[in-house]
């Protein structure tokens, strides 16, 4: 029980009254001498072009990025986490969605940083419309929801899913809509709202002033499509089958809400990065995080913000309020991070920890303020590569993957929690091709059963031809296109 936020933003040019003397306390200089050089920024960020630019770091920008630090913590801290906050005192949660979840570097115009807007609320979210989900589009940023949720500690991470796909975008028929929902799950999504039900009877409402149209014109419901057509517009709710893939992601999203997050890896997102103007930065870390996706490698974002307040060294881990450790942290080629976070990386380091500088080392590390940021020093503790993307060599670094394949299978996509009494697995192929696989599957202890969970019909049977062994289980896997099996190991 609670309530929904949807898409709270800004357009340009944040201010608050106190903004000027909280920006002093902050970052320990005046803003007020920047300012006409911030608001040139910021409509030249509004105003760019899609084409990738690199980061500027002359002093305005420096000062640009300061302002986009301190107007995003207090977004954060006054409005969602204010929310948040009220909601806990009410017995209530708070979930929501922001903007341009699906371009981070139109986020950052909008909201100036996702984990700050979804630290203080119980259930981040994302939505899905237009065509940010499709099969012709790389779209892992449903991770932003559940990291946050992974990262702070809650079992819910929701996405508001089917709106706007209708008109002159692809609409979905139901299969599609199951690829649509499967495709978020595999990436930690256990929270749906359907974008939306239409009242049957349409409302009568009265045409504007000085409007041509008549009020028949305004209300006039969609026609039902013809006999073999398919239905457009939001139509596929009232599919009749609808309602049994409501139930089938249900239970899914039931059990894999349960227990621990399970991914090992962290890739630190370069948020603080756009406010520099950097857009290069955003396409390494999509195609970083991907890779790693199709090597069967999951992976939460690590925000900066977490790495320096809430994530604890602890038996060679970093661990996260879910009781999560991540055991290796990547970095892309970021423009800047902080002073903080990259301390507790080094700590990381030298508690046996890995991190990976992927294709260069940050360019200036920011401790009180990005204006005086200097190059970061001797970063001889952490592993240098010289490439930003997956490599052989990088992959075999990392921790022992917990789905582990005998061949190449770029569409085996999954989703592994650690339960009290064992470990759940969902794996989805989201190809068109069927895929024959032996799935090494890692478990806690040895396992006593492997069992296939159907969250189609509820039943529940034993795979056959299983190979268990101490802290892993062996099995062969069909899926056909599009299949997706829940597997269910109970430990001894």
């Amino acid at each position: 029980l609670g309530f929904r936020g949807d898409e709270a933003a800004y357009g340009f040019n944040l201010w608050t009254p106190d903004f000027p003397a909280e920006f002093q306390r902050r970052k320990g200089y005046d803003l007020l001498p920047w300012l006409p050089a911030v608001a040139a920024i910021e409509i030249g960020h509004a105003r760019a072009n899609a084409a990738p630019v690199a980061g500027s770091l002359d002093p305005a920008h420096r000062v640009y990025a300061d302002y986009c630090d301190v107007w995003s913590d207090l977004f954060g801290e006054r409005f969602f986490a204010g929310a948040g906050t009220w909601g806990v005192a009410h017995g209530l949660e708070m979930q929501a969605h922001i903007e341009h979840e699906e371009i981070l570097p139109q986020l950052a115009l909008a909201n100036g940083d996702y984990f700050k807007c979804m630290q203080g609320l119980q259930i981040p979210g994302v939505d899905v419309i237009w065509h940010q989900i499709w099969h012709d589009v790389v779209a892992d940023f449903p991770k932003l929801a559940s990291s946050s949720a992974h990262l702070n500690g809650h079992p819910l991470s929701m996405s508001e899913t089917f709106a706007a796909m209708s008109g002159r975008y692809p609409t979905p028929d139901l299969e599609e809509c199951g690829w649509i929902l499967h495709h978020q799950v595999a990436l930690g999504i256990t929270h749906f709202e359907y974008m939306f039900m239409a009242a049957s009877t349409p409302r009568t409402r009265q045409p504007a002033a000085g409007s041509t149209q008549s009020g028949a014109n305004i209300t006039q419901p969609p026609a039902a499509p013809a006999r073999g057509v398919a239905p457009q517009g939001y139509r596929y709710l009232k599919d009749p089958r609808f309602p049994a893939l409501a139930l089938e992601i249900n239970r899914l999203t039931y059990v894999l809400a349960q227990g621990r997050p399970a991914a090992q890896i962290g890739a630190y997102i370069p948020s603080s990065s756009f406010w520099f103007g950097d857009t290069v930065t955003n396409q390494s870390f999509v195609t970083l995080v991907h890779a790693l996706l199709e090597a069967q490698r999951d992976v939460d974002f690590i925000d900066d913000g977490s790495l320096a307040k809430t994530l604890k060294v602890k038996d060679g881990a970093l661990v996260n309020l879910s009781g999560q450790g991540y055991r290796a942290i990547l970095v892309p080629p970021v423009v800047a991070i902080s002073q903080a976070a990259l301390d507790q990386l080094k700590a990381f380091a030298q508690a046996g920890g890995k991190v990976f500088f992927l294709g260069g080392v940050p360019q200036i590390v920011m401790g009180r303020n990005f204006l005086t940021a200097k190059p970061p020093g001797n970063l001889g503790w952490a592993t240098h590569e010289e490439l930003a993307g997956v490599t052989a060599q990088l992959l075999a670094a990392l921790p022992a993957p917990e789905v582990a394949v005998g061949q190449p299978a770029a569409n085996l996509k999954y989703n592994h929690r650690h339960l009290k009494d064992g470990e759940a697995y969902y794996l989805f192929n989201e190809g068109d091709a069927p895929l024959t696989l032996t799935v090494t599957l890692t478990s806690a202890g040895r396992a006593a059963a492997v069992q296939d969970w159907s969250p189609r019909t509820g039943d529940i049977r034993t795979i056959t031809g299983a190979r268990l062994e101490q802290n892993h289980t062996t099995l062969p896997i069909e899926l056909a296109p599009w299949e997706t099996k829940l597997v269910v190991i109970t430990a001894r």
